[in-house]
């Protein structure tokens, strides 16, 4: 979960029958609008997470262009690596962003700033 240097608030609580849906809302070291093209961050895809480099800066239609690193699985460190045909796809500035963020190593990378 990305809750590292943030701020995690509880936004809403929706009851449905004898289902209770959580919405939270992340409010992460980052400014609104402002990616930087280069750096890493965490890009967040409903159920999961995926490191990638900023490729460009949001479109007029809020979609930036992302270059992902793939988890290498066999560790209990999260340790990632570029995999052999690029992963690149364009993302809504509404999926959630954490970062930029820092790389340790040289492939297979460890990010510090994600417990």
């Amino acid at each position: 979960m990305l809750v590292n240097g943030s701020l995690l608030q509880i936004s809403q609580m929706i009851s449905h029958s004898n289902l209770i849906v959580l919405i939270v809302v992340f409010s992460f070291p980052f400014i609104q609008g402002v990616l930087l093209v280069k750096a890493y961050y965490a890009v967040d895809y409903v159920n999961n997470y995926f490191i990638g480099r900023a490729l460009s800066a949001p479109d007029t239609r809020n979609f930036a262009e992302f270059k992902f690193l793939h988890r290498i699985k066999t560790t209990n460190v999260k340790r990632f690596k570029w995999p052999n045909h690029d992963d690149i796809d364009c993302v809504h500035s509404s999926c959630k962003f954490y970062g930029p963020l820092n790389l340790r190593g040289h492939a297979p990378f460890e990010i510090v700033d994600i417990k």
